[in-house]
């Protein structure tokens, strides 16, 4: 390898990896401020239900949201369980049928007060919930309030592939610059 190529290599190298590093930092925030941007209005309708629920509110007198298939939609659901993670209401259906999650979640909401999980019932259906643990006079359970992800990870993806050209092209400008400094020097 002569010089002019080991100058060349000497230069490219460090200038590739900051600038690769910098472009993940770039996909690592917009990813996540994408992601947590999606619990927005699950945390306003659970908190808003819990709290109806823990001053007494009968469940028959809340006002949920229209019945969802959220397989489909992108507008948000409410479920309400009791104390045996039962449905007793629910605006969130999958194909008809009301959709539990997992139950390990039902007993880290009860222990921590509240729990933001993603889950997915079925291939089609990635679900970013919020599921609040209530305690009212008369009654106990959880509130369940969901929606749909699949609008922010498709946002999520082309911020990738921008992110890739990005890169592209910034490799290719550095390098010539460098080819071109280079040459500038002999």
């Amino acid at each position: 390898m002569d010089s002019s190529m080991k100058k060349l290599l000497f230069a490219f190298v460090p200038l590739a990896v900051v600038m690769t590093l910098a472009l993940m930092a770039v996909y690592g925030a917009g990813q996540h401020l994408l992601r947590q941007g999606v619990n927005d209005p699950q945390i306003e309708l659970a908190e808003d239900t819990s709290a109806a629920l823990r001053t007494g509110a009968p469940v028959a007198s809340l006002s949920l949201p229209n019945p969802v298939d959220f397989a489909v939609s992108l507008a948000p659901f409410v479920n309400v369980y009791d104390a045996n993670k039962q449905t007793v209401a629910s605006s969130g259906h999958l194909s008809g049928k009301v959709a539990t999650p997992p139950l390990g979640v039902f007993d880290y909401a009860r222990v921590n007060g509240e729990h933001r999980f993603t889950w997915q019932p079925r291939k089609d259906a990635r679900i970013a919930s919020i599921l609040v643990y209530y305690k009212g006079p008369t009654s106990e359970g959880y509130v369940l309030a969901g929606r749909s992800v699949r609008e922010q990870e498709n946002r999520i993806r082309l911020l990738g592939v921008k992110l890739v050209w990005g890169w592209v092209i910034s490799m290719l400008f550095i390098f010539l610059l460098i080819i071109g400094r280079v040459r500038f020097a002999r």
